[in-house]
């Protein structure tokens, strides 16, 4: 199997914000919670699972403060629950990727000593899921209405069990638009697709859209801006897909 370095990270991005250029650590843990069974007369402790799982996420960088930096999105400490997407592995269409429901900002730290930069650390809980997936269309800036049919994905067969649809939109300009329509698509023969599930966004975000039903074997990612845009819309985002 492969290995990974810290220069194949694709992207961090956290409710509309990519962090990537300021952290030099990041740290994500999952855990399934148990309660101990032991009762008189054993000899050795027993435990039971109880069936509820956690999600923490910690990242360590270098403090910022310039716009859309690192000390911009975490100084307001607002305990709002924020969508995050990772990619550990890189930032292509199928690398690898993990989908935070909810991450909520419990501390905040800058610290310097003497002779080394300022740095920056966050801690979050996660409140919700935590899931692997793929990415379905990699960060990136986009000007115009698109697709990755020519680089579509395929997951082997056929599922019945649904999804979740991961976005992270880092930049927006509308230019007069409506709205920028990012759809998950899928196709039985990688000819033709139909819209499974989208998500309109009229500004900067992180969204979980969690879709229900049957998703056929080839599946891609779709965009377009819809109104009356001018020639200067453009876009930067990044898609995920977890498959049930």
């Amino acid at each position: 199997m492969p290995k990974y370095s810290s220069a194949d990270v694709g992207f961090f991005l956290v409710g509309g914000y990519n962090l990537l250029a300021d952290t030099t650590v990041l740290g994500v843990s999952k855990s399934a919670e148990t309660k101990e069974s032991t009762v008189l007369g054993d000899t050795w402790r027993t435990h039971v699972a109880t069936g509820l799982k956690n999600g923490e996420f910690s990242q360590d960088g270098f403090f910022d403060d310039r716009v859309d930096g690192i000390h911009d999105r975490l100084k307001s400490y607002s305990g709002d629950e924020k969508v995050g997407m990772i990619a550990l592995e890189g930032n292509a269409v199928g690398d690898a990727m993990i989908g935070f429901e909810g991450l909520v900002q419990v501390a905040y730290e800058r610290r310097t000593s003497l002779g080394e930069l300022v740095g920056a650390k966050a801690g979050y809980k996660v409140s919700g899921s935590v899931e692997e997936g793929v990415v379905l269309a990699p960060l990136a800036t986009r000007a115009d209405d698109g697709d990755t049919i020519s680089n579509s994905i395929d997951l082997g067969a056929s599922s019945a069990d649904g999804g979740v649809l991961w976005t992270n939109v880092t930049a927006l300009d509308l230019d007069g638009g409506d709205s920028l329509n990012i759809r998950l698509i899928d196709s039985d023969d990688d000819i033709t697709f139909a819209v499974v599930t989208f998500t309109a966004f009229t500004t900067r975000l992180g969204q979980k859209d969690v879709f229900a039903g049957a998703l056929e074997r080839y599946v891609a990612c779709q965009w377009e801006y819809v109104g009356s845009e001018g020639a200067a819309a453009t876009s930067t985002f990044a898609v995920g897909l977890t498959v049930n």
